[in-house]
């Protein structure tokens, strides 16, 4: 239905699509979110509003839901062996939507190549709290395995968000990937 708003504040009941095809459902009576796929009269990414409604009775719970439009951000992580240590190049934006994939690629290269991580975040946008935890639990990954995870080449605003979460104080910062792998301490 072009031209059509989105919901008043009474229902309350919408939010933003994760991916094409894919949208949050959410339940007004619980508050809360669940993710679907093509969930009841059609498929979300065949429609050409921007804001397209829809809604219906499940259980006696009003669920509403609206497709929007969502840029697509290049997320890349790739590993590399250089030395006693592993490289992982992140590129694009640590978020919600992203940091699942980054959580399992630093795990499998703790587990499977070498608990000496160094995490080159020269290509990273944002790094949001899922990225910072991911990071945090990687950190304590490594170290139980006797290794460390060390940060490369962070930009100024990701620099900043590594400063005041004090995550800067926690794992070793340097300013370039070269830097971090000449560090002997880290050997």
């Amino acid at each position: 239905m072009p031209g059509r708003s989105p919901p008043n504040s009474r229902e309350r009941s919408w939010s933003s699509v994760p991916g094409p095809g894919t949208y949050f459902r959410w339940n007004v009576r619980t508050r809360s979110p669940t993710t679907s796929q093509q969930w009841s009269s059609g498929r979300l990414d065949d429609l050409s509003d921007p804001y397209h409604v829809r809604s219906r009775i499940e259980n006696g719970t009003r669920v509403s839901w609206v497709r929007t439009s969502v840029s697509a951000v290049a997320f890349v992580v790739a590993t590399k062996r250089r030395g006693p240590r592993v490289v992982v190049r992140v590129e694009g934006e640590i978020d919600l939507l992203t940091a699942p994939k980054l959580r399992q690629t630093l795990s499998r290269a703790i587990r499977e190549q070498s608990p000496h991580i160094v995490v080159d975040l020269t290509g990273v946008l944002l790094c949001g709290s899922m990225g910072l935890t991911v990071l945090r639990t990687a950190g304590l990954r490594a170290t139980a395995k006797g290794g460390s995870l060390t940060l490369a080449g962070p930009r100024p605003t990701v620099r900043k968000v590594l400063t005041v979460s004090g995550y800067a104080k926690i794992f070793p910062v340097y300013d370039d990937l070269e830097a971090a792998l000449s560090d002997d301490r880290l050997n």
